[in-house]
């Protein structure tokens, strides 16, 4: 009895790629996402500018499911040559982006970034310079970043880890469902100004989250 005791012990509760492991990876880089696209904002613009993609809290979704990506896909090329991982990372993740960019115009009807004007695109939606960051990215997650997100992710006592895993899942899935829920009615009254909603949820997201405050959260959001 007290062997099995050591090993419970022992064995976090985020050990391997479980679904414990998966998520604290999602939540952090989608937090480190939005932080580097503020940063990218400003040197390229000289201003700060909001680049979250949740309504609440500084959560970018797309590096977030990008970090899952390539710890799920391509982790198993740590201990291949620096190209090969660069390479890898620049291509999944170029189509990471591009299928990114093709669901949510067919979802909303929308874009967050458009890149028609820029050398070597596809349709707009990816273009050779970011696959180029996506090749440094996974690179230096890959090598570094994942390994010590996961050595710091499972020395979380087990008795904080689980409960707090489950609270902040619960949190980002009512962040997902509601920002979809809004961004869909700033859609309806974009395209039907003058039609009311028909729903007590819709009269809701008009009064929480009009016009204004979308575009002051969603700053490079625009319907086609």
């Amino acid at each position: 009895m007290s062997d099995i005791t050591s090993l419970d012990t022992v064995v976090s509760f985020a050990n391997g790629k479980n679904f414990y492991k998966v998520f604290w990876v999602f939540f952090i880089c989608c937090f480190l996402g939005n932080c580097c696209e503020m940063v990218f904002a400003y040197a390229k613009n000289g201003s700060w500018i909001c680049r979250q993609g949740l309504i609440w809290g500084p959560f970018n979704q797309i590096y977030g499911l990008g970090a899952v990506l390539f710890m799920l896909a391509l982790y198993n090329l740590r201990d291949r040559n620096a190209g090969i991982i660069f390479v890898a990372s620049a291509l999944s993740g170029a189509a990471f982006e591009w299928l990114c960019s093709w669901v949510q115009e067919i979802a909303f009807h929308s874009h967050s970034w458009e890149y028609s004007d820029t050398p070597v695109n596809i349709g707009g939606r990816t273009n050779l310079f970011f696959a180029i960051c996506w090749g440094f990215m996974g690179l230096v997650f890959i090598r570094n970043l994942y390994p010590w997100l996961s050595e710091h992710i499972e020395k979380i006592p087990n008795s904080i880890g689980r409960p707090l895993t489950w609270v902040l899942a619960v949190f980002m899935a009512v962040n997902i469902i509601v920002s979809i829920a809004a961004v869909t009615r700033w859609k309806e009254r974009t395209y039907a100004p003058d039609v009311p909603p028909k729903t007590a949820i819709g009269r809701l997201l008009d009064k929480y989250y009009p016009n204004e405050k979308m575009s002051s959260i969603y700053t490079s959001l625009t319907f086609k």
